[in-house]
């Protein structure tokens, strides 16, 4: 059995300036923990779960859905940049 668990946390409600224009923003974090039980027959065993330490900061423009996604963890840092849009 595995459970994830997540956790937001709202950063900030600061505008978010995206191609040229002013929108209403929400920057969030995620990170999450996991639970991880292992049952053989009768026989039950959980693992540790501290091994992955994972975050991830989302800005999000109203109107426009997500601008930038950033990670950063165990494994190095990435990122998402939204580059253009178009809502007909």
């Amino acid at each position: 059995t595995v459970i994830i668990n997540d956790y937001y946390t709202v950063v900030n409600t600061n505008s978010v300036e995206f191609n040229g224009n002013e929108f209403e923003g929400l920057q969030y974090k995620s990170e999450f923990d996991m639970e991880i039980e292992i049952n053989f027959g009768e026989t039950s065993t959980s693992m540790p779960t501290d091994f992955v330490d994972f975050q991830t900061t989302t800005t999000m423009a109203k109107g426009v859905g997500f601008v930038t996604i950033d990670n950063d963890g165990d494994f190095g840092a990435t990122g998402l940049q939204l580059v253009s849009y178009n809502i007909p």
